[in-house]
C-alpha cells in the first residue's frame, strides 16, 4: 500500500517553507510520498505554483477518512516530535502545522543543512525570478547586508515589535557595520513603509528596497513580492533581523547567511507563556551542546 504523508503548511511564506521543507526530510525516513495541500488564505494569499515550479503532488481536496492527523500537535516546543510521523503505522498522514520537525534520528546540523539544500532547489516562477535579477543587478559591486524589519503583522505576545527590536538599534548597528566597511550598502525588506523611510533617510543613497512592492499578506502579487524580498536577504553576506520571525531566519539558513537578532536585552513580554518558551529553548540548548539531547526546538 501506497504510505502517503499530506502535508499543510500554516502561517505566512516562511512558517509554510520550513514545513515543506521538514516534510521533504522526513517523509523518506517514513518512507512515505508527499502530497501537498497549500491553501490560500489572508496569511499567504499565492499558490505554491504561483510561488515556485511545482514540486510536488497536490493535494486539493478531502483527506481520506483513514488518514491520522497530527493538527497543529507538530511545534518547536513540545514533545512527541516527529518520531512519530516516521513511526506511525497509518497508511495516510496528514500533518497540519506551521512549524518545522525532523526524523528524530537526524541531528541538528543535518537537519539545517537539509533544509538549505531544499531551499536552493526551488525554482521561483519568472516573474519572481525576473524581479530578483533586476534587484540583484542593483545590488552588484558592493558588500551588501540585508536588514529584515518585521512590524506591521507581528505581535509578540501584546507587545509591539518596535518594543522588542527598536529601529534606533537597527540604525546603530548598520552604523558600526558602515564604519568598519565604508562600501556597505543595505538591503532593507521590511512591511512598514515608515520604517523604510527612517532608515533610508539615516543612510541617504545606502538603503536599497524593491521598487513598487505590494504588502497585503492576502494578495498573490504581494506574496511574489515578500518571495523576491525572501531570496534577496538569502543572497546578502549578513543579515541583521528582527526577533521572533522565521522569515529572515529561514533566509538566513537558504543562503548560508550569518545573522543578528536585533533586540533591547530585556524583552517586555506580557504574556507568562513566552517566558516557558524562552526557557525551554535555552534548556534545549544547554541540553544539545552538553550532548544529552539532540532533539530540535
Amino acid at each position: 500500500m501506497d504510505r502517503l504523508l499530506i502535508v499543510e503548511p500554516l502561517g505566512g511564506l516562511a512558517n509554510r517553507l520550513r514545513v515543506v521543507a521538514s516534510a521533504s526530510l522526513t517523509a523518506p525516513a517514513a518512507g512515505r510520498r508527499i502530497e501537498l495541500r497549500w491553501r490560500r488564505d489572508r496569511a499567504c494569499g499565492a499558490s505554491w505554483d504561483e510561488l515556485f515550479a511545482p514540486r510536488f503532488t497536490s493535494c486539493d481536496g478531502e483527506h481520506p477518512a483513514e488518514a491520522h492527523i497530527y493538527d497543529r500537535e507538530l511545534s518547536n516546543f513540545a514533545r512527541p516530535g516527529s518520531g512519530d510521523v516516521v513511526e506511525d503505522p497509518a497508511a495516510v498522514v496528514l500533518v497540519r502545522t506551521c512549524f518545522q520537525f525532523r526524523p528524530s534520528t537526524m541531528s541538528i546540523d543535518e537537519f539545517v543543512a537539509g533544509k538549505a539544500a531544499f531551499y536552493r532547489g526551488l525554482i521561483p516562477v519568472p516573474v519572481v525570478q525576473q524581479r530578483l535579477d533586476e534587484l540583484a543587478a542593483r545590488l552588484a559591486g558592493a558588500p551588501t547586508v540585508g536588514v529584515h524589519v518585521r512590524r506591521s503583522d507581528l505581535v509578540l505576545a501584546g507587545t509591539p515589535p518596535e518594543r522588542i527590536s527598536p529601529t534606533s538599534r537597527f540604525i546603530a548597528r548598520m552604523r558600526e557595520l558602515l564604519a568598519a566597511e565604508p562600501k556597505t550598502r543595505f538591503f532593507l525588506a521590511t512591511d512598514d513603509r515608515q520604517e523604510e523611510a527612517r532608515i533610508a533617510t539615516a543612510f541617504p543613497g545606502r538603503v536599497l528596497t524593491q521598487p513598487e512592492r505590494e504588502l497585503a499578506r492576502s494578495d498573490a502579487t504581494a506574496m511574489q513580492h515578500a518571495l523576491v524580498d525572501w531570496l534577496a536577504l538569502a543572497r546578502s553576506g549578513r543579515i541583521l533581523r528582527s526577533a521572533g520571525t522565521s522569515f529572515s531566519r529561514e533566509a538566513a539558513i537558504a543562503g548560508g547567511v550569518p545573522r543578528e537578532t536585533i533586540r533591547r536585552r530585556l524583552w517586555p513580554y506580557d504574556r507568562p507563556r513566552f517566558w516557558i518558551e524562552a526557557w525551554h529553548r535555552r534548556m534545549s540548548g544547554w541540553r544539545r551542546r552538553a550532548g544529552l539531547d539532540r532533539a530540535y526546538r
